[in-house]
């Protein structure tokens, strides 16, 4: 006998982890990944409980606040047992208060559950799975645009950033932070890097094929190559395919933090030097140790405005004080996703040397690349000669 429960309780306040972790599941993810945890006498289910069981738990283990008495566990490879270990220590409650649920149906607005028996996983045995046999239930849903990037005095598209976005529906994306319960997993986002990889190469071999000499951005996280362990089989596929389209292929490695460590990323940018024509970085908000960055390697730094909610005049600020911040020391700088055009003029007349914005171009219709990459950016052109 199966259980509806809705996604968000009674008030469906789903938020979009829950529209993706959905379109993932109607893609095909594996239900038997999730697991509902139902502690009765417990009304407060929240992030820092949420927290706490993960670090329970092994370190891919994905936990999601499903309502305000349940949590929703996402992880291949974690014994039931396990999880009911895990509850009974973070909400300090006995094992008679827990019920365990697998899924057994997904619905717009929640999810079918059906009863575990606690003799069902107290003589369980199972292996925790290694690195090539994870499949994040949330990556079976990214899809992998092309931005253009513009290259401001060439007045031509300098390359076509392949960047990962979830649609949810209606037109509706989702970045990367909304789903932070997931990709807060570095092994989540080596697979993601990895796939963004593959998709950037095949693409960047199609253009060849039809005789377009443009560039790919390909980006890569700072959490990814920072760990050896996910840095050598990264740098190993690089081996394996990029070889063919290297000379049509930038790196960017993104989410640099504030407290990055220089010379892990001075290794970082040698490593993937190798493979393209170049490296960039994409910082963090705040970051301001320019000094210690590797300038002679560095192609670009950049930052990125994906679904920023701020006012214009805040991000021009903050434009600006990022030129004024990286003046002395030489570097290119380049902006992702400005809002509008009344940002892309200020971020130009800033200085920046490569720009992207839906307001210049859209991303690049794979279908039909020839027709988009024809096309001249007279907006930007015009632009360029009012203010040269």
């Amino acid at each position: 006998m199966s259980t509806f429960f809705p996604a968000g309780g009674p008030a469906h306040n789903t938020g979009p982890w829950w529209k993706v972790l959905h379109s993932a599941i109607e893609s095909g993810a594996d239900l038997n990944a999730l697991r509902l945890v139902h502690a009765v006498g417990i009304t407060s289910i929240d992030e820092a409980i949420c927290s706490a069981m993960e670090q329970h738990l092994h370190a891919d283990a994905a936990c999601m606040c499903y309502d305000d008495t349940s949590l929703l566990i996402i992880e291949p490879g974690i014994t039931d047992e396990e999880v009911v270990h895990a509850a009974e220590d973070v909400l300090e409650v006995t094992r008679e208060q827990l019920h365990l649920w697998r899924v057994v149906e997904a619905l717009s607005d929640g999810l079918n559950f059906e009863p575990i028996s606690p003799q069902d996983y107290t003589t369980e045995t199972q292996t925790t799975p290694a690195v090539s046999e994870h499949h994040g239930i949330v990556l079976t849903d990214a899809e992998f645009s092309y931005f253009p990037l513009w290259d401001v005095q060439a007045s031509e598209i300098f390359s076509y950033v392949c960047e990962n976005v979830w649609n949810i529906g209606d037109g509706d994306r989702v970045p990367e932070e909304a789903l932070e319960a997931f990709f807060a997993k570095t092994r989540h986002v080596f697979a993601l890097d990895r796939e963004a990889l593959h998709k950037a190469v095949d693409q960047a071999q199609e253009f060849l094929n039809d005789y377009i000499f443009t560039n790919i951005l390909i980006p890569v996280h700072y959490s990814t190559l920072s760990a050896p362990d996910l840095a050598t089989p990264y740098l190993e596929t690089c081996n394996e395919s990029v070889w063919p389209v290297m000379d049509n292929v930038y790196f960017e490695i993104t989410k640099v933090p504030v407290d990055y460590d220089a010379q892990a990323l001075s290794s970082m940018i040698d490593s993937l030097a190798p493979y393209g024509k170049g490296v960039m970085i994409r910082v963090e908000k705040g970051f301001a140790n320019f000094a210690a960055l590797p300038a002679e390697k560095i192609f670009s730094v950049g930052l990125d405005f994906h679904y920023d909610a701020r006012d214009d005049e805040s991000i021009k600020a903050e434009l600006g004080a990022f030129v004024e911040a990286i003046a002395p020391y030489n570097l290119r700088h380049h902006a992702h996703s400005l809002g509008n055009m009344d940002i892309c003029v200020s971020a130009i007349r800033s200085g920046y040397d490569f720009i992207s914005s839906n307001a210049i171009a859209p991303p690049l219709d794979t279908s039909s690349p020839q027709e988009d990459i024809a096309k001249p950016a007279e907006i930007l052109r015009s632009i360029m000669r009012g203010i040269v």
